[in-house]
């Protein structure tokens, strides 16, 4: 993606974005969502935020999860535009989607209460 960037080759920036949506897992997840934001590939942060929605309670006390919200929070409050994290938005936008059934509101609210336990964590409120 850096050669890409570099000879500004967007298409081969999205398709290498496009590959690595495949390897998204627990151990790569934090990576590479860093990386879709470094290059600014949009559809592969949606994948990984879509990833730790699905699987938010195997990051409850993540350091590298807690140090992204850290420093989004920091920069909100910099910028002053708004009172919402950028990655917790997206995360609790990822659960909402999921909700198709009553079964489904259910562990919703669970994801949603795992979530609102690492902003706790971290003495944030978002």
């Amino acid at each position: 993606m850096s050669v890409a960037e570099m000879f500004l080759l967007p298409g081969l920036k999205r398709e290498c974005g496009n590959w690595l949506i495949r390897y998204i897992d627990a151990d790569t997840v934090l990576p590479i969502l860093r990386s879709s934001r470094l290059y600014s590939l949009p559809r592969l942060e949606d994948a990984c935020t879509a990833y730790i929605a699905d699987n938010i309670e195997q990051f409850v006390g993540n350091e590298d999860l807690n140090e992204l919200v850290m420093e989004d929070a920091k920069s909100v409050k910099e910028r002053q535009e708004t009172d919402s994290i950028p990655v917790i938005d997206d995360i609790r936008s990822h659960i909402r989607l999921g909700v198709r059934t009553l079964a489904d509101v259910a562990e919703a609210e669970i994801k949603i209460q795992f979530l609102e336990s690492i902003l706790e964590n971290l003495g944030l409120d978002a």
